[in-house]
């Protein structure tokens, strides 16, 4: 993730929220965000952190999503510019919150 301070490389480090937090998918709403704070820890260091916050209660088993750019437009060009499709992440087992308008999921 790039930052004023530079670039957070969380592939190395186990739990990292980053390695593991999907992008929600079209029909899909984010659960996380950047906290009003989120850079209160940030530093040029080998090891620096973000803050997040929650934007709504998460249930057991509810994955856990966020934006992979500022908002819908740039997250659709963060896809498109890689030649990624962006598709719903939710699992039967692990589902996802969908958008008021999104079709009903059948899995």
């Amino acid at each position: 993730m790039q930052t004023p301070k530079g670039f957070i490389d969380a592939i190395p480090h186990e739990g990292s929220q980053l390695k593991y937090c999907a992008c929600p998918g079209p029909n899909e709403l984010p659960t996380i965000n950047f906290s009003s704070n989120h850079d209160a820890l940030l530093e040029k260091a080998s090891k620096t952190c973000l803050l997040f916050s929650t934007m709504r209660d998460i249930p057991k088993n509810y994955q856990v999503t966020m934006m992979y750019n500022e908002d819908e437009k740039t997250t659709k060009e963060f896809f498109e510019e890689r030649g990624l499709v962006r598709g719903d992440v939710g699992t039967k087992e692990h589902p996802s919150f969908r958008k008021k308008n999104a079709e009903p999921v059948a899995f």
